[in-house]
């Protein structure tokens, strides 16, 4: 499967929009929502809201993204307890909360859950130091930018007692969301700005960045796998540690048909101010982001047989 041990299903009942991350553990997912799973059993899964720049595309992979570990050639790493005390380039905090779009904050609590072994669990800390505790005991200077409180206060006090995880970013004292090197290409660039050792990014910003990034003082670097082992940058299809599969709208069976004719029309809707049709570009707003399109499949599928495709 293409996620790896986690499971996330959130049902919007407001329009139908059924969100889920698939698990290699099918028995534990299974087991988890037996209950949920009854309640939709009826449901079909009728449109992929997606990115594509064609939105005729019908053959394309159910994945919306993927996560990758990049790891530089001056480390070496043999296992996952290698990268104790390396330099790590972080998208940061409160990434997915408006800042910076289509991350997902699970997928960093995830990757950082599988590497920094163990978890720290102070009774008198808060969760969220608990966690940055974690990190900075683990990684050596790193940049992970961002709102770590929100309470101002609350936010510089962590900042100052683990400086740390804001050494390597161009302004650690406030180490923002407006640093050099947070978000989705702020990693990457910390990458190959020769600062990090080890940053997970998604596979498609990182061939962006690498193509388009010029003058870099860093370019070598290796896949770093899940199990420890490196690939070679150069690799079309390098190990994942984490995908997120493309959203989908779900409909009860019995309204399949009518109801994938009515969101195929709100999916071609466009900003208007005319009282009979507004309402189809804010449903469609409703469902998905302005950046997504939303795809009528031809042949309609049970959540059961979305889950189990590769």
């Amino acid at each position: 499967m293409a996620m790896n041990q986690i499971a996330e299903l959130r049902l919007r009942l407001c329009c139908n929009l059924l969100i889920v991350l698939r698990t290699r553990e099918s028995t534990l997912f299974n087991c988890y929502y037996k209950d949920l799973w009854r309640q939709i059993r009826d449901m079909w899964i009728i449109t992929w809201l997606h990115n594509n720049t064609d939105a005729n595309t019908q053959d394309m992979p159910n994945i919306d993204y993927s996560v990758v570990a990049l790891v530089s050639y001056r480390i070496s790493v043999e296992s996952l307890a290698d990268l104790k005390n390396t330099k790590m380039c972080s998208v940061g905090f409160d990434v997915d909360n408006g800042h910076d779009f289509d991350w997902n904050e699970i997928f960093t609590k995830f990757i950082e859950d599988q590497v920094v072994v163990p978890q720290q669990c102070n009774v008198n800390l808060s969760l969220t130091e608990n966690r940055i505790s974690s990190l900075a005991s683990f990684f050596g200077d790193s940049c992970k930018a961002g709102k770590w409180a929100s309470d101002p206060k609350q936010d510089q006090l962590l900042k100052q007692k683990y400086r740390g995880l804001c050494a390597l970013c161009d302004d650690p004292v406030s180490c923002s969301v407006k640093d050099k090197y947070w978000g989705r290409m702020g990693a990457a660039s910390c990458m190959t700005d020769c600062l990090g050792d080890v940053a997970w990014l998604r596979l498609d910003d990182w061939r962006v960045h690498e193509k388009t990034t010029l003058n870099k003082a860093c370019s070598e670097f290796f896949f770093l796998c899940p199990d420890g082992s490196v690939q070679l940058s150069s690799v079309a299809e390098p190990c994942k540690w984490v995908s997120q599969p493309l959203p989908t709208v779900a409909v009860r069976e019995d309204l399949a048909t009518t109801l994938n004719h009515l969101i195929t029309q709100v999916g071609v809707s466009s900003p208007t101010t005319e009282l009979t049709t507004s309402w189809q570009w804010l449903a469609r707003n409703l469902m998905s982001s302005y950046s997504r399109y939303i795809v009528r499949l031809e042949n309609e599928f049970t959540p059961n047989y979305y889950l189990a495709k590769d």
